[in-house]
């Protein structure tokens, strides 16, 4: 392993140069000569360390949930929509054009992705939370109805945004003071 990482490590030169000295080389050797110019160092790797970093992830959570059952379960199924996902995060993270590029950037979409984390958290208490509000008021919804999982859907897209704005956006502006 140690071999591998120092072969990879003897060239920093970018990609092209790499090819443009091989090729010089290989363009100077004698045409009688036997010896061939030595292959130099490439790293047939991804380029993007980010899409790198997502396959690794995504390999060692195959490899956890399926070497190690009898601590994590077999639970491949789960393994499959995981990768899925994170094949998809992989390709769109350095941006996407056209139609879907253009929703991705539309400023409703883009504040929901900024209270994610919220909606995330509090999702689970929200059908409680609304069916108890309503019923305070003496309103009964229907839980597994239009109208109320319309309202479940604005409850926790309220308080996600309170948590944005009361809670998350002033611990993130600390940030500054730790750089």
């Amino acid at each position: 392993m140690k071999a591998l990482l120092a072969n990879e490590n003897l060239d920093q030169r970018p990609a092209s140069t790499v090819a443009a000295s091989a090729a010089t080389t290989r363009a100077s050797a004698p045409a009688h000569s036997t010896k061939t110019a030595a292959p130099t160092t490439t790293s047939t790797a991804i380029a993007n360390p980010s899409i790198q970093e997502s396959v690794v992830a995504i390999a060692r959570v195959v490899v956890i949930k399926i070497c190690m059952p009898w601590q994590y379960g077999f639970v491949i199924q789960d393994t499959a929509p995981a990768v899925l996902f994170a094949c998809v995060v992989a390709v769109v993270a350095p941006g996407v054009g056209g139609i879907a590029g253009k929703l991705l950037q539309w400023p409703p979409l883009r504040y929901v992705g900024k209270i994610s984390y919220g909606l995330y958290v509090y999702h689970p208490f929200v059908p409680k939370m609304t069916s108890a509000g309503l019923h305070a008021i003496g309103v009964a919804v229907p839980e597994y109805s239009c109208l109320g999982t319309t309202l479940n859907v604005v409850f926790a897209l309220a308080l996600a945004s309170l948590s944005w704005m009361l809670l998350e956006k002033p611990i993130n502006d600390l940030k500054r003071y730790f750089q």
